[in-house]
């Protein structure tokens, strides 16, 4: 769905858009140069051993790509909606993986990851990882997200912002999710146009 955004959310969006497929390119031209040069130094090892390696290889510049955010950039996309349904996803991660968690259980933590799936005006439903933070309780992160809430999110950024409700006095930053007064027009931290309804970027 196309959105009539601000002037200066419209220039980030562009720029970030740039920016990014630039930055895919680079990275994936020189992960497969390195995995190409690296295969051809191992071709002499016998078989056996080249497969091994390969495999290895391949596993390294998967990880690269993923590090790169490649797969992120090509998935992201502006939206805004009503949330449809919240889900959190959990799991246990370890600060140091040398130190298991029975003998060092301070070493380890709660990894939650918000997944929401909004309806747009248009009635296209989009699917989009919110936030994945480490909290000790799961409901300090479940809550921040109900379902009815109409969100935005713009491309490029880390934040999905709640849009302010007749009651609510902050509205957050589309770009920096720095808290504001809902009376404000522009972001106190970086200076970026608030959203405060779908209807202020819904093409009629």
């Amino acid at each position: 769905m196309k959105y009539d955004l601000p002037n200066d959310l419209k220039n980030y969006e562009k720029t970030h858009k740039r920016a990014g497929i630039l930055i895919s390119v680079i990275t994936l031209a020189v992960s497969l140069g390195i995995l190409a040069a690296l295969i051809v130094l191992t071709l002499d090892k016998g078989a056996a051993h080249t497969a091994l390696l390969s495999t290895f290889y391949i596993i390294v510049v998967g990880a690269i790509l993923i590090w790169s955010k490649i797969p992120k950039r090509f998935t992201d996309k502006t939206f805004c909606g009503k949330i449809k349904d919240v889900s959190v996803y959990s799991r246990r991660i370890s600060s140091d993986p040398a130190k298991p968690a029975p003998q060092n259980p301070q070493y380890w933590h709660m990894l939650h990851t918000v997944t929401l799936e909004v309806r747009e005006s248009n009635g296209h439903i989009v699917n989009h990882v919110a936030m994945s933070v480490r909290q000790s309780s799961v409901d300090a992160v479940a809550h921040k997200y109900k379902e009815g809430d109409e969100v935005f999110h713009l491309y490029g950024t880390d934040v999905t912002v709640m849009l302010p409700g007749g009651a609510d006095s902050l509205v957050l930053c589309p770009v920096c999710g720095e808290s504001n007064k809902t009376e404000d027009d522009v972001c106190r931290k970086c200076g970026h146009t608030l959203i405060k309804s779908i209807d202020m970027i819904c093409k009629k």
